[in-house]
């Protein structure tokens, strides 16, 4: 992508371009199949995410679904809701794991994403929504990945009967809130068994009072997307980022290495999640897998103010749209070690930096390639890369920037080391 496409880092553009509406209203529609009368609201909400209105907007508080939605997922994903999830994600997905019926020999795993999509998947749904939603609706995680299979075609508005149905939702939001009370939430002040999560309980509060959910059609909409959003990603970035680590002995190796070398003997379950987010070989494999894999589609909309892009403008009112799949695949912008390792192929050293070689770093960029430890020592950072390494959004998504970056961060390098210390897995059909 050319250098004048890149939006700056200026926080009245990023406040300008935190809005996309559109899209939401576009994907809440045709692939969620929400109802005309709760788009209505999402379409009339002009106020924007912030706390502070829009200059011009006067739409009522409980409509503002713009703002108490990011609202809802800031506090669920980063502080104070992201240690309990990451928390509940490794107590959930180790005694999975220790359940397998697995022997010491040899067992044929024919498909590699179906088995994270219902392990994996099934650990991290039961995060975010509780274990009651698959034990009132058990097909429901088959019925997910199915509907994930169909986001190609809605993305083409070919009109679709494969919505996991609405009485799924309905009927697990009538059993939650038949059984569950205060009580129920855990001393974390997060998790409870039936709404799974405080996030859930407030998004319940949020649209029931907000015009046009007048229904629990709206709300299992509003869930499908949630749900999607949730395991959508994560849970392939997190299969690929394991089979390239099992894929490369060597890389194995070195995995293996450092969770001995600063864990010992410690229990996976039992490190804290912080510490291995500060090991920049983990964060490094998660972060080549999303620029290698990922091509999103960011859009941008300014809805109160003309923006000036580099040498162009973006009118008020008008949508553009930002695709990662150039950005992320650019040999003029990435390192490759003089061709060594292209753009195309997965490096997983690619996005850390070491002061003792000055040839190291994501970029081609002398100027960006500098360690960011104090103490010297090989480091992991995404600095100059926002608008180049987008898979969440990035910079020029503004507001609108994936809010469980920080989650699927840590379900990703938590899944990797439990795998490491709990598997050896040997790729017979490389495919990818």
């Amino acid at each position: 992508m050319p250098d004048s496409y890149a939006v700056p880092r200026s926080s009245g553009k990023s406040r300008s371009l935190s809005s996309p509406i559109d899209f939401y209203v576009h994907v809440l529609r045709h692939f969620f199949g929400m109802h005309e009368r709760a788009i209505a609201t999402y379409k009339a909400d002009n106020s924007g995410p912030f706390a502070k209105h829009f200059p011009g907007s006067n739409v009522m508080d409980k409509n503002r679904i713009d703002h108490l939605t990011h609202e809802g997922f800031k506090r669920a994903f980063s502080r104070p809701g992201l240690a309990p999830m990451t928390q509940r994600y490794m107590s959930i997905l180790e005694p999975k794991i220790d359940g397998l019926a697995f022997s010491t020999e040899w067992t044929d795993v024919p498909d590699l994403l179906q088995f994270f999509r219902m392990v994996y998947g099934a650990a991290l749904l039961e995060v975010v929504f509780g274990p009651s939603l698959t034990r009132v609706n058990p097909t429901f995680l088959q019925d997910v990945w199915q509907f994930d299979d169909s986001v190609p075609l809605l993305a083409r508005l070919i009109p679709s009967l494969l919505f996991p149905e609405p009485y799924r939702f309905k009927r697990w939001c009538a059993y939650a809130r038949e059984i569950f009370s205060e009580c129920c939430v855990s001393e974390d002040g997060d998790g409870d068994p039936y709404w799974s999560s405080a996030l859930i309980r407030y998004h319940q509060r949020m649209y029931l009072q907000a015009d046009g959910y007048d229904d629990d059609d709206a709300l299992a909409a509003a869930d499908l997307g949630l749900v999607w959003g949730t395991l959508g990603k994560a849970i392939p970035t997190t299969m690929l980022s394991v089979y390239h680590v099992f894929k490369d002995a060597s890389l194995l190796q070195r995995v293996r290495h450092n969770l001995e070398d600063t864990y010992g003997d410690v229990p996976v379950s039992e490190i804290d999640p912080s510490q291995l987010v500060q090991d920049p070989l983990l964060p490094s494999i998660q972060a080549e897998t999303l620029r290698l894999y990922v091509n999103v589609c960011v859009m941008l909309s300014s809805p109160y103010a003309d923006v000036s892009l580099s040498r162009w403008w973006m009118p008020k009112g008008t949508v553009g749209l930002v695709g990662s799949g150039i950005t992320h695949k650019d040999e003029r912008f990435w390192n490759t070690k003089d061709g060594v390792h292209p753009v195309s192929s997965f490096w997983a050293d690619r996005f850390i930096t070491d002061p003792a070689d000055p040839s190291s770093g994501p970029t081609r960029d002398s100027a960006l390639r500098h360690n960011h430890n104090k103490d010297g020592k090989p480091s992991f950072s995404l600095r100059g890369l926002e608008a180049s390494w987008m898979p969440y959004g990035g910079e020029t998504g503004g507001n609108a920037i994936c809010p469980g970056r920080l989650l699927a961060k840590r379900v990703t390098l938590f899944t990797i080391a439990l795998m490491t210390r709990k598997f050896d897995i040997e790729i017979l059909n490389d495919s990818i």
